[in-house]
């Protein structure tokens, strides 16, 4: 991997080892210095996730290779099944460790990313438990991912607090809150932030390791009741994985001097191989686990996964792959029977609507329908659910608390032994419905808009009245790059039209006018949005230039009679516009649609989070999908992927011959040297801003078409000293 990450802070930074922290032998940390993250990225914080990651890699390793090789066998025609070698943990009569008192009731749980505003609200919201998210819910740049641990930590320490500036309001903790849970990564995702002996960490290890080791012993005395902490954990396929985390756990229960069987986890049941392996997961954390959960969004697109090579078993349109499919239900009947069996909580899926508050009779439809999926939910035996939104807590705690009475579970009341009957061809049956140019075009505005939004910082993206985040974009993609591969009849107002590559393009190219015109229309609320997740490079930048750059927002808040300020500092305003300017630019450079365009036609890479390349090299990309074509590259590259090594768009790029031109043009450096001259990366910044602000950008030729890359993107750029820099506040035309 390329050197990373001081661009956040351009002050000079202290010459410690790893960009200024002080790290343990071995340790290189690529995020910016930041005096806050200092103090979760302290030396013996470290050296544990240190331990962690020596101690457990070779098994990572393996378990990853092993999901490789199940993956090869899938596509030679082999089915997902129920392992002959572990009959016996499935028929056998044993037990998981009775469940804390402290999170016997879970019957509405609300989940969210690691943000402070997020994490108040939810923990005041009358969830039971708040599931806080690293994982699907959150893009995982260095700044959400270290702010997300600082903001844990003052949750559990009780003095979390916020003061949201836009509408003067004061944020803080009631006196009642929700349990904690914590969400780390799954296993196959790496931390390109931090190298430990110069491989990029573990990702769910630093997510688990920085939190459990600031924060165990306030959690047990103020949350846990002598218990805890509590994770929920992702991704996982197999049971070997599974005992990973039980040897992390107790590694890390021997370290805190804490009794064995103290952390608790809920496992999310979400990829289809796992459902194979229910008795087997809990079996091996059977003195660590809570239970199971139904991730039936990812559980849906790991359908699509294992059967990539499957043509028989083509998925509808997605809004019709809901729990009444017959695969889908088996799967959560047969999840009711192991859990309460093994005397652990069976937790329901998640409800993605959010509050319509400008149309009474829309929001109460859409509240009817959390009402029947909580009703089918409970009255199967789940012991809870998950809400997206806090405005929907009252709605499914009605629904759960009417139905359960004052029993705080249905562990010991429904046993669901009818269960016991399903067999494989249950959990793998086709899904029926229909194939509709609709859904095609669905999928394709969702994916591109919450790539847009997680490239940018945000995971959870609230999209046509549903909260979205990964696992929503994964099936969009996965379901047009299955359609586009096989290319499917469509049915419905598409019939007899063949999803083709020439059909794909031209989609994405008619969705994409649709979103800029949703994007002119809505431009107050996108700039409201932004000014909460604006990253401090740009606002750094330029706050440094702030007496040049605020005079013409100070003229226009006179002229409308504001007092400058009043709202949010000039700065801030200013960097709105800059990061509002850079989503703009994306979008008419044709950037988004190339690479969605890329991701619908490629297949060679794991699960969560959207577009994860990890895999993926140049002799894979199909000659009809040039990854050459995505340029203008140093704005890109030097606004998304040096401030986020852990981004996909650099995951991808990097790996081709155009990708690596684009970066050695954009920084002036040589990759080799493993470094970038921050004046450089500032200058080309900056000059490439005023590049895309006084032109429209070239368009460039969608798949199909000849591809090429300009010899000269751009000019060479001159030095900071040179540019008359002028207030970047206008509209990009």
């Amino acid at each position: 991997m390329m050197g990373f990450g001081t661009y956040g802070n351009l002050l000079p930074m202290k010459k410690k080892g790893g960009r200024g922290y002080d790290v343990p032998e071995g340790v290189d940390i690529r995020g910016r210095y930041d005096e806050e993250f200092a103090k979760i990225l302290t030396k013996d914080a470290l050296q544990f996730v240190v331990d962690l990651q020596r101690e457990f890699r070779n098994h990572v390793n393996y378990a990853m290779e092993c999901r490789k090789e199940a993956k090869r066998r899938y596509n030679q025609g082999a089915l997902p099944g129920f392992d002959p070698a572990t009959r016996n943990i499935r028929e056998g009569v044993w037990t998981c460790a009775p469940v804390p008192p402290a999170v016997a009731d879970r019957r509405v749980e609300i989940t969210g990313p690691v943000e402070r505003k997020m994490i108040i609200n939810a923990l005041n919201s009358g969830a039971k438990v708040f599931m806080a998210d690293f994982e699907d819910a959150l893009s995982p740049s260095w700044e959400n991912l270290m702010r997300g641990q600082v903001n844990l930590k003052d949750a559990v320490d009780g003095t979390i607090s916020f003061h949201d500036k836009a509408r003067n309001r004061d944020y803080k903790l009631n006196d009642q809150i929700a349990k904690l849970f914590v969400r780390p990564r799954g296993w196959h995702l790496p931390e390109a932030h931090i190298l430990i002996d110069g491989e990029p960490a573990t990702g769910c290890l630093v997510d688990f390791g920085l939190y459990f080791y600031h924060n165990y012993a306030k959690f047990r005395q103020n949350q846990g009741a002598g218990f805890g902490p509590f994770f929920y954990l992702p991704k996982m396929e197999h049971s070997r994985e599974a005992k990973i985390w039980n040897n992390v756990f107790e590694r890390a229960e021997k370290m805190a001097g804490i009794e064995r069987g103290s952390i608790r986890a809920t496992v999310l049941i979400e990829t289809l191989p796992a459902v194979f392996q229910m008795d087997e997961i809990l079996y091996e954390l059977r003195d660590h686990s809570v239970g199971l959960n139904c991730g039936r969004w990812d559980y849906i697109f790991s359908y699509v996964k294992t059967f990539q090579a499957h043509p028989d078993r083509l998925l509808p349109d997605r809004f019709q792959v809901g729990m009444t499919q017959h695969f889908m239900r088996s799967y959560s009947e047969l999840l009711i029977r192991t859990c309460h069996r093994r005397g652990v909580h069976a937790m329901g899926g998640m409800a993605a609507q959010i509050p319509i508050r400008d149309d009474p009779a829309a929001n109460e439809a859409a509240l009817d329908l959390v009402r029947k999926d909580k009703l089918r939910e409970v009255k199967a035996g789940h012991d809870g659910t998950w809400a997206a939104h806090p405005g929907l807590i009252s709605v499914c705690m009605e629904v759960f608390t009417n139905n359960m009475g004052n029993a705080p579970n249905q562990i010991q009341n429904v046993k669901r032994e009818d269960a016991a009957a399903l067999t494989e061809e249950d959990l793998l049956q086709r899904p029926r419905g229909v194939r509709t140019m609709e859904g095609l075009r669905l999928n394709t505005r969702v994916g591109i808009q919450y790539l847009a939004a997680w490239l940018t910082g945000s995971g959870s993206v609230p999209l046509y009245n549903l909260m979205e985040d990964a696992a929503t974009a994964e099936i969009s993609r996965v379901q047009n790059w299955q359609w586009l591969k096989y290319e499917v009849e469509l049915d419905g107002d598409g019939l007899g039209v063949k999803v083709t590559k020439e059909l794909f393009g031209r989609v994405v190219e008619e969705e994409m006018t649709r979103i800029e015109s949703e994007l002119e229309l809505c431009e107050v609320d996108l700039l409201h949005c932004l000014s909460q997740l604006i990253h401090p490079f740009p606002y750094n930048l330029l706050q440094r230039h702030d007496d040049d750059l605020c005079l013409e927002c100070k003229r226009k808040e006179r002229r409308k009679g504001r007092n400058s300020g009043s709202v949010l500092d000039n700065t801030r305003v200013i960097a709105v516009q800059f990061i509002y300017n850079a989503v703009q630019f994306i979008y008419r450079s044709k950037s988004l649609q190339r690479l969605f365009l890329l991701s619908a036609s490629l297949f060679d890479f794991p699960n969560s989070p959207f577009l994860s390349f990890i895999s993926l090299r140049t002799t894979e990309t199909p000659t009809s999908y040039n990854p050459t074509a995505l340029s203008p590259f140093s704005f890109l590259f030097l606004f998304f992927s040096l401030i986020f090594p852990n981004s996909p768009f650099l995951s991808l790029l990097e790996n081709t011959g155009a990708g690596r031109k684009g970066l050695i043009y954009a920084t002036n450096q040589d990759l080799s040297r493993q470094t970038f001259n921050e004046e450089e990366a500032v200058h080309s910044i900056t000059q490439d801003y005023y590049s895309i602000k006084t032109k429209i950008i070239k368009q460039k030729p969608l798949p199909g078409e000849t591809h090429s890359i300009s010899s000269s993107p751009l000019e060479p750029p001159r030095r900071r000293s040179e540019l008359a820099l002028t207030h970047p506040t206008s509209r990009l035309k």
